[in-house]
């Protein structure tokens, strides 16, 4: 079952075409990796899906409905989690507390948020840093912070912007094992941008590539892997040698 579907798909600033005519689908429980290089238009595309911009052309359907143009806590409220590549900080809240705010997408209630955080936290492996303030944190530590402050949200559809940025090789391990786990225990649909490899092509059914603006490619991570034109655009030679070896 499609969970996400985006047809023709245009954004545009000031006459940049940031998105150019991009289709694809979702299937339910994938996780579906984003990759291409800097300026090629990925963030854009996750900001127009969860609502932070409205498409110039195109329509985004979630579930088999139409949210073209529908805002983020729109979005957010249907069953779409978006994570940012810098965790914003709400200020003098707890760990704890950054958790629950996101809780209360789906409930008025601070006892039950509180419980739903709880819960997370364990999972996450956040106990030790619970009462602390995220600014006080290790950049991997934010990392899950954001991740759980999302899931607090109960997605259907969890994406996460390089969430592997900044992490050392042994951390990016972790995250990649945390997102598997994470997919698991809440059968979630994840759509992922990374430029780390190791870990977007390790755990990622599919992979869509976009340069330009334009989806220049889309398969499993060996197919896009030894494809010409996302080695010329993006992976280069040395990484499709690797692959193959």
């Amino acid at each position: 079952m499609k969970i996400l579907q985006v047809n023709n798909l245009v954004k545009r600033f000031e006459g940049v075409v940031a998105n150019n005519n991009i289709t694809f689908s979702i299937e339910e429980n994938e996780i579906v990796g984003l990759i291409g290089p800097n300026g090629a238009g990925k963030t854009t595309l996750f900001n127009c899906i969860a609502g932070y911009h409205k498409p110039d052309k195109g329509k985004i359907f979630f579930n088999g409905k139409d949210i073209t143009g529908w805002p983020p806590y729109q979005t957010n409220v249907e069953g779409i989690a978006r994570t940012f590549q810098v965790i914003e900080s709400g200020g003098d809240m707890s760990v704890k507390e950054e958790i629950m705010v996101g809780g209360f997408c789906r409930t008025s209630n601070r006892y039950l948020a509180m419980k739903e955080a709880v819960e997370i936290i364990e999972f996450m492996k956040l106990q030790d840093v619970q009462d602390m303030k995220l600014t006080e944190l290790p950049v991997a530590q934010q990392k899950r912070v954001g991740l759980a402050r999302a899931l607090a949200t109960k997605p259907q559809l969890f994406m996460l912007d390089e969430v592997a940025a900044g992490l050392t090789p042994s951390e990016i391990e972790e995250m990649k094992e945390l997102i598997v786990n994470i997919q698991k225990k809440w059968n979630l649909t994840i759509f992922i941008i990374e430029h780390v490899m190791q870990l977007v092509m390790g755990i990622s059914a599919r992979v869509i590539v976009l340069d330009g603006g334009v989806k220049i490619a889309e398969g499993t991570p060996d197919e896009v892997a030894h494809n010409e034109e996302v080695i010329k655009a993006y992976l280069g030679e040395r990484y499709a040698k690797v692959r193959k070896g």
